[in-house]
């Protein structure tokens, strides 16, 4: 999913822009598809090449810093990577 926004995301209106990063934070909170929802936000935030307007992002906070508390290291270190990726890309939203 965060592949597809990235390629076609003109074509997408804000409020479906918005229900895809609604997506992926429920999908935050599942444990089998944690993983693929932390890297799906990366990919996007690293996207230099588009310009995807997330404006809710910032409701995903919450999550994030209870995904830093988990015992899981590869979930902290996936968690820290979305986190940079978001803010070097959305720092005004935060």
């Amino acid at each position: 999913m965060a592949q597809l926004l990235t390629i076609s995301h003109n074509i997408f209106q804000q409020n479906d822009i918005n229900s895809i990063v609604t997506i992926f934070g429920d999908r935050l909170n599942n444990e089998l598809t944690r993983e693929a929802s932390l890297k799906g936000l990366t990919l996007m935030a690293r996207n230099k090449a588009n310009t995807i307007n997330l404006q809710n992002i910032s409701s995903l906070i919450p999550q994030f810093i209870d995904l830093l508390h988990k015992a899981l290291r590869q979930v902290q270190l996936s968690t820290l990577e979305a986190i940079l990726a978001l803010l070097e890309r959305y720092s005004q939203q935060f």
